[in-house]
């Protein structure tokens, strides 16, 4: 799995950089290389069970003159039951795509967001996954001309959306 992530990661960012000289888009503003390393991110509740809980991540960032922007990478969240000592985590990996803001006329502007890949994996720490989502999403988010947000709209959902939930969870973490 590390591999594939790698690649995808790699893949990406040869892509983007390799974009602007094949004449099909403008010059990056920015390419940039993301790194968070495991950071704890306090507690929280999951289905029911108080966790404490770490968050980390790596990948690439770039964006365009016109403003799109491609992101491919990989976040994982652990989840650990402090009275039980049992943990899970939540990993998703993948390549996120935004379109250039569009202007509709109305003083408000949208741009469109497609996520491939895997989101989530959930998988016992050392042990099997509880269940992977895989696929696509696309999502129209729509702003006013200062930024602020003021809509959000699921375009489209391809791939599987597993059976399984807080029962599985609650297992793995008690």
């Amino acid at each position: 799995m590390r591999k594939l992530r790698v690649f995808l990661i790699g893949a990406a960012f040869v892509v983007a950089l390799a974009l602007p000289t094949a004449g099909v888009a403008a010059k990056p503003v920015t390419v940039e290389k993301l790194y968070m390393p495991p950071t704890p991110a306090g507690t929280d509740t999951i289905c029911g069970i108080d966790v404490t809980v770490v968050n980390s991540a790596s990948g690439v960032f770039v964006e365009e003159a016109n403003g799109a922007e491609i992101v491919a990478g990989t976040s994982t969240t652990a989840f650990t039951n402090p009275s039980s000592g049992k943990s899970i985590t939540f990993t998703q990996s993948g390549v996120a795509k935004t379109s250039e803001s569009v202007d509709n006329g109305d003083g408000t502007f949208t741009s469109i967001f497609t996520v491939n890949g895997t989101s989530p994996k959930i998988q016992i720490v050392g042990g099997q996954p509880i269940g992977i989502d895989t696929g696509s999403i696309t999502f129209a988010i729509t702003t006013d001309a200062d930024g602020n947000f003021l809509g959000f709209d699921v375009v489209s959902v391809k791939g599987p959306r597993p059976a399984g939930g807080c029962d599985e969870i609650v297992a793995a973490l008690t």
